[in-house]
């Protein structure tokens, strides 16, 4: 857009009257908005969107006249946080995004890791009573073997059952 003309309209019309005319092609692209998003929502939209767009050059013309009256360097900076303010705010949406993704898929896997420690713990057990029976009809020498066999299984369904603890505890946070 050309400053010059925009300056020259400040300069004849006043700040006042331009200001005021901003405000009216606001107002009047809120009306011709309303009006675009009221047809796609009852599917009556037929593709012409030629107000909208006639209102917002209207508006992008009295914001530039805007600017020139409260300041270039000055809009132009407030300009540049709420843009920076936009994107740490995209940057922080889109971790959240990952973070609840991340805590998903470990939800996910710790759920199935405790499943197949859940069967794995049910068969080791099974087994041991398997073994507690044989070993009990054997009496024989080999009985310190399987002592030390259950004792093993044993420990080991300890471990697993502290690994499930530990998972559980994992899913609560």
């Amino acid at each position: 857009m050309k400053a010059d003309i925009l300056k020259k309209a400040i300069k004849f019309y006043g700040a006042e009257r331009q200001t005021d005319k901003a405000i009216e092609e606001m107002a009047e692209l809120v009306k011709e908005m309303a009006e675009l998003i009221k047809q796609l929502l009852k599917n009556r939209y037929e593709g012409d969107d030629s107000h909208v767009v006639e209102e917002l050059a209207d508006v992008l013309v009295t914001a530039n006249e805007l600017t020139l009256i409260f300041g270039v360097d000055r809009v132009l900076e407030i300009v540049r946080q709420k843009e920076e303010r936009l994107a740490n705010r995209m940057e922080e949406e889109l971790a959240v995004q990952e973070g609840a993704e991340l805590i998903k898929f470990r939800k996910s896997t710790l759920y199935k890791a405790e499943a197949v420690l859940l069967d794995l713990t049910e068969r080791m057990k099974a087994e041991n009573k398997e073994k507690i029976v044989y070993h009990r009809k054997m009496k024989t020498a080999e009985n310190n073997y399987y002592d030390s066999e259950i004792a093993y299984d044993i420990t080991k369904i300890n471990n697993i059952t502290r690994s499930l603890y530990e998972i559980e505890k994992a899913m609560e946070e």
